[in-house]
């Protein structure tokens, strides 16, 4: 019999939709970076003046303030995602789960160590998203050995986000937009990442969404409920009738 808490649950809808907030403004720097970096193809040679004797890309003028305002915005999402995704593994006790291949903290601190947190955050979140499953509410032992399978969203998900990464850590690297070449190597690159984490953004929303809604669906099957507080005792009057 499983023992679940009422008070453990805490349902993480409010943190991903704060974080899906996050992902989706940043995903819209993305598209603002993109179509700049249309322009930079169009019109490489446009400049503006910094001051009387400096002048420098338009474009690039445009893209460093973007990726100044994206920045504080791709904080806030990653770290309210990784607070939903503690939320997450804290719930899969009381919801009656007894998966221990990460802990809440672990789910988390893979994403800091390097090559780790290559394949090993993908394993945390394939794992809650299998755990959450409302409808293996009473089949819990089932198959409970083997390594859980992925849906296709969340893998496509991954995916994106390591080649959206290396991409844009690449790039970032070896283009120099101070000739009029690495200007329009860098439009496409801008232009190519862009689609990289604008269609990862959308998987992550996908996966948000879906691990938060099998964990309420499998809070309200599971049919958590406060105990019942039984009826107080009979009351006698001085008469010894019954109240």
């Amino acid at each position: 019999m499983m023992s679940i808490s009422h008070d453990q649950f805490r349902s993480p809808r409010t943190l991903s939709l704060l974080a899906i907030a996050g992902i989706g403004v940043f995903a819209f720097c993305q598209i603002g970076s993109a179509i700049i970096g249309v322009a930079q193809l169009a019109g490489p040679a446009k400049t503006i003046k910094l001051d009387a004797e400096t002048e420098t890309s338009i474009w690039m003028a445009l893209q460093g303030l973007i990726a100044v305002l994206q920045f504080p915005v791709y904080v806030f999402a990653a770290v309210t995602f990784l607070m939903w995704l503690f939320r997450t593994y804290k719930n899969l006790e009381p919801l009656g789960s007894e998966y221990t291949k990460f802990s809440p903290g672990w789910s988390v601190g893979w994403w800091f160590i390097p090559l780790a947190n290559l394949v090993m955050p993908f394993k945390a979140v394939r794992g809650v998203w299998a755990e959450s499953d409302p409808d293996s509410v009473g089949n819990e032992d089932f198959l409970s050995g083997l390594e859980p399978s992925a849906p296709f969203f969340m893998s496509a998900w991954w995916a994106f986000w390591i080649i959206a990464n290396i991409f844009t850590n690449i790039t970032s690297r070896v283009l120099d937009p101070a000739d009029v070449q690495g200007l329009e190597m860098s439009g496409y690159a801008f232009i190519i990442g862009g689609i990289f984490w604008v269609v990862d953004a959308a998987f992550a929303i996908k996966l948000l969404l879906d691990v938060t809604d099998r964990q309420e669906r499998r809070f309200v099957k599971i049919g958590i409920r406060r105990p019942q507080e039984p009826p107080p005792p009979p009351t006698f009057s001085s008469f010894g009738t019954q109240q």
